[in-house]
Order: structure tokens, then sequence, then C-alpha cells
């Protein structure tokens, strides 16, 4: 049987989330809102949490892997007590996601109806977001609110469970890493050779 390392898991969810984070707020920044950024920062962010789901999993079932990328399916492979948990947080954390707020409003204003922001509602109308918003050039993409509270709601809960796993990133640097900061150290210290 394969076995994970579940803090490896962590830290690849933390950098996907970093980087959907970095996309949605580049996508903000500004007079102008650039909306051509909202696949990716979906895609980042939806597979962000499947990673997250994946590393709870592992988690509770010592290393063992969970595959595929329905985030409802996902969901319902973690324990009672790990559900119970981030529904909590989620009810806490939805309150007061901006982003989150500003859909809402506009799906009540603009299209005459209202956002279910049960979590299990939620998961339901995301469950494949990491695909459909990967071919939204094909005109079919799931919902995606609410996923900074089901973020945190999860990385929470990870980190009840497994206190230790934040100290993890940032300290680790992946064979891939350190091949890209060599060619970013080479290609400025190009530029300040010519420059």
């Amino acid at each position: 049987m394969k076995f994970v390392n579940p803090g490896a898991v962590f830290i690849t969810a933390e950098r996907f989330w970093k980087a959907s984070r970095i996309l949605a707020e580049r996508m903000s920044r500004g007079p102008e809102v650039d909306v051509g950024l909202s696949a990716p920062t979906v895609v980042l962010g939806a597979f962000a949490i499947e990673v997250y789901l994946k590393c709870l999993y592992a988690i509770e079932h010592r290393g063992k892997p969970a595959y595929g990328h329905d985030l409802l399916k996902l969901f319902g492979l973690l324990s009672k007590a790990s559900r119970a948990r981030i529904r909590e947080q989620y009810d806490q954390e939805i309150k007061t996601d901006e982003t989150t707020q500003v859909l809402v409003r506009y799906a009540r204003e603009h299209e005459q109806h209202e956002v279910n922001l049960d979590l299990d509602a939620v998961l339901r109308d995301a469950r494949d977001a990491f695909a459909t918003w990967r071919y939204s050039f094909e005109g079919r993409v799931s919902g995606f609110v609410g996923g900074p509270a089901i973020q945190s709601a999860i990385r929470s809960r990870i980190l009840e469970l497994a206190p230790d796993l934040w100290q993890a990133v940032g300290e680790r640097k992946w064979p891939f890493e350190m091949v890209a900061q060599f060619a970013i150290d080479e290609l400025h210290s190009e530029g300040q050779r010519q420059g």
C-alpha cells in the first residue's frame, strides 16, 4: 500500500493556496478588476482545498492517500469529528468572508436568486470546480462561493490534529524549487551584468 507524508501534502496545499490568493489580490488590485484571472484563481483555490482535504485524510488514516478531485466526496471521507469541526469553523468564517458576501449580493441583485451558504451545498456546487474551471472556455463552470472560508476551516482542523505541520512550510525545498531558484538567481545576475 502506498503512503504519503501529511507534512509534504500540507506544504503542497499551502503553496497552491498562496498562489490562488496572490492571483485573487492581483485580480482586484487597482481601479480595474482583471476578471481574466478568475479561472486560474478558482482552479488553484479548488486544487488547494482538494489537497488540504487529502492532507487531513492522510492524518486521520496514518498516511493512507485519498484520490480524486470531487471536494464533496473527499469531505465525506473524513471522520465524523473532523466534518463537525470543519462545519463549525466554516459557519463562523463564512459570516465574515468579504468575497463571499459580494458574490451573494451580486446573485441576489443581478441574478435574482439566493446563494445557499450551507457547507454541504457549497461543496456540492464546488465539487468539480478544479475540473470545470480549467475548461471555462467550454462555458460550463461550477460554483465556487466560500473558498476562503472552506480553506480556513479545513486548515484549522489539520493544525488541531497535527500542530507541528505549519513548521514544515517554507523550510523544505523541493528539487524543482532549487533549480528554479538557481535559474532566477542566474537571470537576475545576468541582468545586473548587462544593465
